[in-house]
């Protein structure tokens, strides 16, 4: 999952530095949240109504809005709603996001990694899966940072400073599952 969000990250600089308004956080919303209905209403609901997942003496009101709304139990479409969390987070701050000066990346980086630990250390889920797009804003940002400075990285490839960056990258997913775990 580090590498989608890292992706979703680089995708959301090459759109967003663009044309970042709100019709274009409306389209992305409904790029993410529309198949998160979809999926829901003609996959996982029928899916786990076949199986008896419910039982029989299942409140309906209450799963619908414990599950599906709060988002408690949506099994692997944690990711769009995670995915649609994040980019609105970075949509709303994208006057201090999108930013080209190194040391104010760095202070973003150091904030954000700083929640994505916190998160890890709580150790609990959260409605509208808030830890996770927590977890992740992380691998999100860094998708960013990736294609703010392609060219300089481009340069680094040429040399043997790539080796550096695949460490820092590492360094980051070996931190990540080692916070999973805990």
């Amino acid at each position: 999952m580090p590498l989608f969000m890292m992706l979703s990250g680089i995708t959301f600089a090459l759109t967003c530095h663009k044309d970042c308004n709100s019709q274009w956080l409306k389209k992305r919303a409904k790029r993410l949240l529309m198949p998160y209905v979809g999926n829901i209403l003609f996959v996982l609901l029928p899916v786990r109504l076949l199986l008896g997942y419910y039982g029989s003496d299942a409140e309906w009101g209450q799963v619908l809005f414990t599950d599906y709304f709060l988002t408690y139990d949506i099994g692997y479409l944690w990711y769009l709603i995670a995915l649609f969390e994040i980019t609105t987070v970075m949509f709303l701050a994208k006057d201090r996001i999108l930013t080209r000066d190194v040391r104010k990346q760095a202070v973003n980086l150091t904030v954000i990694i700083s929640v994505s630990v916190v998160s890890f250390l709580v150790g609990k889920y959260f409605a509208f899966q808030l830890d996770r797009a927590a977890r992740y804003a992380y691998w999100f940002y860094l998708g960013m940072l990736f294609e703010y400075h392609r060219d300089t990285l481009k340069k680094f490839a040429k040399t043997k400073n790539v080796i550096i960056v695949a460490a820092v990258w590492l360094l980051g997913y070996c931190l990540h599952t080692w916070l999973e775990k805990l």
